[in-house]
């Protein structure tokens, strides 16, 4: 904790930069990123681009002496006490605030749990006080267009490179702070919650952090991204009809079943 208290958070997060940079800049970077998000993951190729992520090796091809000195400081929050990269076998997707600054990282993996890993560093937790995606959200402002919030980040990078506004909000919770930011953005707030109990009772909750939010779900499969790819497919062209209407409609749709609808 020490370390923590000592570094200063703007040292730390150009620190965290650099790490983004070593890792794309190395000679497995383009190859990783395909066979993990776009062949195994099924996401489209835009999204590698879009997301400014990069992928981790497993500690058995990457030992710890391939990492810098300087990335191993404990309070960049990459590594964990045992002065392993705690983010290994992962794709990293970074966490950025609203001027593009990368203050965390999410790792996923489709093998380990949990399936999503935080970063903290200099004992601050980016997942648990913003959203991924959040560098958008000046755009978002000042647009008419419906900003989508899911729980989790691949359901966010799957909705933009179809063209949508979105955001994730990293979990099915919300802290004060970030429903202030939500309220800002009045009904044309979606969040997309996922179709489970998890999801039905954070619906609940959002009823009244968020007042004047849509709150829907997916009627195939868990969540957006899970939706689009039921069924090898099938869903997918209805889900993005439905996502281009589904707040000036009065029709019913064949993907989302309404929680809460603003009119």
């Amino acid at each position: 904790m020490k370390d923590f208290i000592e570094r200063d958070l703007e040292e730390v997060r150009a620190d965290l930069m650099r790490i983004k940079e070593f890792f794309q800049e190395q000679s497995f970077h383009n190859f990783a990123m395909q066979k993990t998000l776009i062949e195994y993951r099924k996401m489209p190729e835009s999204v590698i681009a879009d997301s400014d992520a990069f992928f981790v090796p497993d500690r058995s091809e990457f030992s710890i002496t391939n990492y810098p000195t300087w990335m191993r400081s404990y309070d960049l929050g990459f590594m964990n006490m045992k002065n392993e990269c705690k983010f290994a076998g992962r794709v990293v997707f970074p966490i950025k605030n609203v001027k593009g600054v990368i203050i965390g990282f999410v790792g996923w993996s489709g093998f380990d749990k949990p399936k999503y890993l935080d970063s903290v560093n200099a004992g601050y937790k980016a997942g648990a006080t913003t959203f991924y995606g959040m560098e958008n959200l000046p755009t978002y402002y000042t647009s008419d267009k419906p900003v989508f919030i899911p729980e989790g980040l691949m359901c966010t990078n799957y909705l933009r490179s179809k063209g949508f506004y979105s955001m994730s909000a990293l979990g099915s919770h919300l802290s004060k702070y970030q429903a202030e930011i939500l309220k800002r953005l009045g009904r044309r707030c979606v969040f997309v919650v996922d179709n489970d109990a998890t999801g039905s009772a954070w619906a609940k909750v959002l009823k009244w952090q968020v007042p004047k939010a849509s709150i829907v779900c997916v009627t195939h499969g868990k969540d957006i991204d899970g939706c689009r790819k039921e069924n090898e497919g099938c869903y997918e062209e209805v889900l993005l009809e439905d996502l281009q209407k589904l707040l000036d409609s009065n029709n019913p749709f064949q993907t989302f079943k309404e929680l809460i609808r603003q009119k």
